[in-house]
């Protein structure tokens, strides 16, 4: 696939948008996008193999306009748009627009690939709120990764973000959108997520990858699931994905809760965090959101 981005301008200087690769593993990637009102971008198939890939469009902010041959559809923030590439199209951004764009190419795919994302889909279902998490958990992530390393290879921390809580489809609805507090029975089957995660990653990702996953709920003074670890025993890109995960669920509404701001979730992190999470990690997402990198959605 082309994506070539133009504007109807002659002021317009690609620098204007920016584009970055979140992770790009086995027939499938996850890139980032940051377009300017007015940019347009169309999308043309080549002759590598592209047609009849599936497209994922999130979008995280702003509204963009889809074009096809016969018809077009209008994305504002937190809705998505599949599409089966079989002819070209355009995407117009109507406003400042963030977002996601997720591509399978079925060629190069695995199958459990295919399933792993139908089973993503099935989280969605179950909570709205789990789908949208694992794409701005991925996204902080990378941002996380590449600020503390320009060259850091995010592809083993993309994947394993993306997919951290897809283990969730297999705990019982009543106890994923259940309003009130858990009780100590229903938090020991949520408790198993993480390594539901694991066993469904473990085939088509490699023990790498779903490690990660398994371990994004692990704490530094040895409190956290399922494996209890500690200290260096949790690798950086764990230490990345729990700070990340931590902090969209704090500044997210919940069924039990309204979100955080920006600020009380870093003070949260900071004090009653302070010996689970890496405190270094802390610094570099609050120089992040200081900058305006990381935005309210």
């Amino acid at each position: 696939m082309e994506l070539e981005i133009y504007r109807k301008d002659e002021n317009f200087s690609k620098e204007k948008c920016s584009v970055s690769s979140v992770f790009d593993s086995n027939g499938i990637s996850l890139r980032h996008f940051n377009f300017v009102k007015g940019n347009i971008s169309s999308v043309t198939i080549d002759e590598d193999g592209t047609a009849g890939s599936d497209f994922l469009f999130y979008i995280l902010s702003g509204k963009i306009e889809f074009s096809f041959s016969d018809k077009t559809h209008e994305l504002v923030g937190n809705e998505a748009l599949k599409i089966h590439n079989s002819d070209n199209f355009s995407i117009h951004a109507l406003e400042q627009t963030e977002f996601l764009l997720f591509s399978m190419n079925p060629v190069n795919t695995d199958v459990d690939v295919d399933k792993l994302e139908k089973l993503l889909k099935k989280v969605n279902e179950k909570d709205v709120y789990t789908a949208s998490h694992c794409y701005q958990v991925t996204l902080i992530s990378e941002k996380l990764a590449v600020a503390i390393n320009p060259k850091y290879p995010t592809k083993v921390l993309g994947i394993a973000s993306h997919f951290h809580d897809i283990g969730k489809v297999n705990i019982p609805d009543a106890i994923i959108n259940k309003p009130g507090r858990l009780t100590k029975e229903e938090f020991d089957e949520i408790k198993k997520h993480p390594i539901h995660s694991y066993n469904m990653l473990l085939k088509p990702y490699g023990e790498e990858i779903a490690k990660v996953a398994r371990h994004h709920h692990e704490k530094l003074d040895g409190s956290g699931y399922p494996d209890g670890l500690k200290g260096d025993e949790i690798s950086l890109n764990e230490r990345i994905l729990a700070v990340a995960d931590v902090f969209d669920a704090l500044t997210n509404q919940r069924s039990y809760r309204k979100g955080f701001s920006f600020e009380k979730a870093l003070e949260i992190m900071r004090t009653e965090e302070k010996e689970h999470l890496d405190q270094d990690i802390i610094k570099v997402l609050e120089m992040l959101i200081q900058k305006g990198e990381i935005i309210k959605y």
